[in-house]
């Protein structure tokens, strides 16, 4: 749950015990990450947003807490955080916003209506920050496609914390053993909820043409 979320912990985590400044600005209160990115003295500040639709009143907080905080940089991550840094920086235009991409071309059937929009939106304003990051080749790739400039583009991959994401054998032999999986027999695995975009489809074909004595597990 939440891998945008946990990358956007991840480098918060990692600037600051690089000993740079982080403050982390949520829409909401109540994340399931708030305790952990406090462990770690990240400021974690909330704009209070009291529904979707509270757009004018968010952005009025996110503008007077950059004029507060007065930062170097505002990174977005994810389409409706990139559109409120853009826009929340307008009492400061020499704020550099960069823009976090995570995805590549997104099926729209079953998105919302305010979801297609901010998609549709943050198409026509690729110009507008000072940089992009994607976290895959193929993100970079499609946003090149929608009119990103190719200077101030560049894709990033996601970072994994082996400290806390870590082989263990323990681990590995009980799982097989509440799937009924042998010691010998390979195992395919993805971990993300079931959603066109995950690509479940694509990993079902893969299976079905697959060697028989794989065996896919989904979680």
């Amino acid at each position: 749950k939440g891998g945008a979320e946990r990358q956007l912990v991840a480098l918060a985590k990692g600037l600051h015990t690089s000993g740079h400044d982080v403050s982390i600005i949520t829409f909401y209160e109540g994340g399931a990450f708030e305790e952990e990115v406090r462990a770690q003295g990240v400021r974690l500040v909330s704009l209070n947003k009291t529904g979707r639709w509270d757009i004018i009143g968010s952005l009025t907080r996110l503008r007077k807490l950059l004029k507060k905080q007065r930062p170097d940089i505002v990174h977005g991550y994810l389409t409706e955080p990139n559109l409120f840094a853009l826009t929340g920086r307008s009492l400061n235009p020499r704020i550099p916003v960069v823009w976090g991409i995570r995805s590549a071309e997104l099926p729209l059937d079953g998105l919302s209506l305010s979801v297609r929009a901010g998609i549709a939106l943050q198409r026509n304003l690729y110009t507008l920050p000072e940089f992009i990051i994607t976290n895959s080749e193929a993100g970079r790739q499609y946003a090149l496609t929608q009119g990103a400039p190719a200077s101030r583009i560049t894709a990033v991959s996601n970072g994994i914390d082996t400290d806390v994401f870590e082989y263990s054998a323990a681990s590995r032999a009980h799982w097989r053993s509440v799937w009924c999986v042998s010691d010998e027999t390979p195992v395919v695995g993805t971990v993300s909820r079931i959603d066109p975009m995950k690509g479940y489809e694509l990993l079902l074909d893969a299976a079905a043409a697959a060697r028989k004595d794989l065996r896919f597990v989904c979680v």
